[in-house]
């Protein structure tokens, strides 16, 4: 699989989220902070469809927030969409 960057920032509960479903997945990824690694305009330059954050790409390619990262690993079979019951 091509490069998976996420761009997040401080106090963001989904780019949290967004770290714990790559843990998931055992995918390599690299996360890119707000203020250190990047500004808002420099990331809106890049995927001007930005609207907030966490931020995913793969292979360079804008994928979304944390609801398409979530359908893009379930249509790509690397997450299951099935929840987990007890019996």
């Amino acid at each position: 699989m091509d490069e998976i960057v996420i761009y997040t920032m401080r106090g963001c509960r989904n780019c949290s989220r967004m770290k714990e479903l790559l843990s998931r997945t055992g995918l390599q990824y690299t996360e890119k902070k707000k203020d250190v690694d990047f500004t808002n305009e420099s990331l809106q330059k890049i995927y001007p469809q930005l609207q907030g954050y966490p931020v995913m790409s793969i292979g360079g390619d804008f994928i979304g927030g944390i609801v398409e990262a979530v359908k893009f690993f379930v249509d790509n079979g690397l997450v299951t969409s099935k929840k987990w019951v007890r019996n």
